[in-house]
Parts: structure tokens; C-alpha cells; sequence
């Protein structure tokens, strides 16, 4: 069993890669409206790159939840009051979300294993609202590496997305959906390596790192949930926060 506090690493070049890797679910996978995807075949928006590999990650987890008998303690109330500040929760593994201003904030992904190298793709990300949702996707990006590659803020587009589809009722739940794809010019010694072989232990390492980063966040939203219902204190002092950030 992997544990929460190492980041996952790659298999050797001696062993066999799959040619087609599934994205890895947590609970269950679902469909989020709005979920920001991109085909292969599509490149990312930005830098006009010379003969990019697609490497991508995506990660779904469904968390379900007790409900309540008051309405004041909904799932829908607390995600309103989420919404208005998601750098509550603490993210896993060296990850970060940093509130910037009320539409905005600072998204620092973990450290990505690469063999002996890693990748941090970070990004200037914008909020978005709707009816049982929540989503927030990137602007503005930055990609850093170890010292065995030379600067990459040239080289890669970037896409990251996190997605939060909610519902009340008997069966209250929370789906949410992260996603991390980069088109990169992969600089030398590394562009000798075939690209299937790059594409697969890319995107190996990418679904491994959002695993643990997601599923670590949504417990700490199951966690922060359950004490937001408990404590009416709290349930005021969040929602005094979120209405004057809404002003």
C-alpha cells in the first residue's frame, strides 16, 4: 500500500509500460458537467511548441455524505460557503491553494516523479460558479523542474482543472474531477526516449500524484464538513466570510 506521504515513483525502463492506461477513479467515477478535458489530438492553448509529448493526468473521486436533518446545515449551504474560499481545506503532498482575491488563486500541484527527474506545474487559476457546482481552471502557468533539465517555461503549455459537482437530498454526495495536461518539448538527453514511453510514464506518474492529491483533499472536506455541522459557531463565521467576500 503506497503511502500518503511519498510520492509515487516510476517503474524502470526495463520493465514493460502499458501502451493504454485507464484513468485511475477513487470511490466511483462519474461525469462532471463542465470538466475541463482536451484530446490528444488537440494541443493546449499557449507557446507554439516544435513536436510536444502529451502527458495527462485525471482523477475522479465520489464522497458521499450522512444527511441532515436541518436545512441550515445542508451540503449545498456548506458548499456555497466553500466556494467563497476553497484554500480552507489543506491539500496533500506538498500541494497548495492559495486564495489571491475572490475570483482567483495560486494552484502549486505536487512534485512529479519522472525516474530520477521531477516536475511542478503550478498555475494562476479562476473560480467559477453554478447551480450544485464549482469549478476552477487555469490562466496563467508555470511549469518547474529539477536541475537536470534546463529551464521549461518555454517549452510546455499547460492545463489544470478542478471540477466539484454536488447534490442534497437522501443520498447527499460530492463528485470532483482534477485534471493536469502538459504539451512539452521535452529537451535533451530525455527526447531520445520514444515518446510512447514517455507519453505512458507520464501519465502513470501524473494519475498517481493527483490520486493521493484529491483523495486527501475530499477527506479533508469530509472532516471539515462534519465539524461545520456540528459547530454553529463556525456556520457563522463562515458565513459572515463568505458574504463579505461576496460585497
Amino acid at each position: 500500500m503506497m503511502s500518503s506521504n511519498r510520492l509515487p515513483t516510476m517503474p524502470s525502463l526495463n520493465k514493460s509500460l502499458p501502451g493504454r492506461l485507464a484513468p485511475r477513479t477513487g470511490r466511483r467515477a462519474a461525469s462532471v458537467r463542465g470538466a475541463a478535458t482536451i484530446s490528444k489530438q488537440e494541443r493546449i492553448p499557449g507557446k507554439q511548441l516544435k513536436d510536444p509529448v502529451r502527458l495527462q493526468g485525471t482523477h475522479t473521486y465520489k464522497l458521499r455524505l450522512k444527511p441532515g436533518a436541518d436545512p441550515s446545515c445542508s451540503l449545498t449551504a456548506y458548499m456555497k460557503t466553500l466556494g467563497q474560499d476553497l484554500s480552507i481545506l489543506k491539500m496533500p503532498l506538498g500541494a497548495s491553494l492559495a486564495k489571491l482575491t475572490n475570483k482567483t488563486y495560486q494552484v502549486v500541484a505536487p512534485r512529479i516523479q519522472l525516474w530520477d527527474i521531477w516536475l511542478q506545474p503550478s498555475s494562476l487559476s479562476v473560480v467559477d460558479f453554478g447551480d450544485g457546482f464549482i469549478g476552477l481552471e487555469s490562466k496563467q502557468c508555470d511549469l518547474k523542474g529539477s536541475q537536470h533539465i534546463p529551464n521549461l517555461n518555454e517549452v510546455f503549455n499547460l492545463l489544470v482543472s478542478m471540477r466539484f459537482m454536488y447534490q442534497d437530498g437522501l443520498e447527499p454526495c460530492v463528485t470532483s474531477t482534477a485534471t493536469i495536461a502538459v504539451d512539452l518539448d521535452v529537451p535533451p538527453p530525455f527526447n531520445i526516449t520514444p515518446k510512447p514511453i514517455l507519453e505512458a510514464t507520464g501519465n502513470a506518474a501524473f494519475e498517481a500524484t493527483l490520486k493521493i492529491m484529491l483523495d486527501g483533499y475530499m477527506r479533508n472536506l469530509q472532516e471539515d464538513y462534519e465539524r461545520w455541522r456540528a459547530d454553529p459557531q463556525l456556520r457563522a463565521a463562515r458565513a459572515e466570510a463568505a458574504t463579505n467576500a461576496a460585497v
